[in-house]
């Protein structure tokens, strides 16, 4: 449970963060789709990307697409993590 935590005291992996290299400039930053590719690892924005999500919520009020949306990231991010482990 974090809801109680400082923020130094949750230990997250961002891998916006871990694969940017200390490089921030002008907000630009890797995004996953372009992360996975760069590891052979599927993309997950095959069926929605970010920018759709508004209308999916708002519009066509599909919350299982959003839901699915979201999983595929997660799915995406823990592949692209097992791509670059190290044993």
């Amino acid at each position: 449970m974090v809801s109680n935590k400082k923020p130094w005291e949750i230990n997250i992996l961002d891998t916006t963060e871990l694969f940017s290299f200390g490089n921030y400039m002008q907000g630009r930053y890797l995004g996953l789709e372009l992360l996975t590719c760069s590891l052979g690892v599927e993309s997950p924005k095959t069926e929605m990307e970010g920018a759709k999500v508004n209308y999916s919520y708002w519009t066509e009020k599909d919350l299982d697409k959003i839901k699915r949306y979201c999983e595929l990231d997660v799915d995406s991010v823990i592949e692209v993590l097992l791509a670059v482990s190290v044993e």
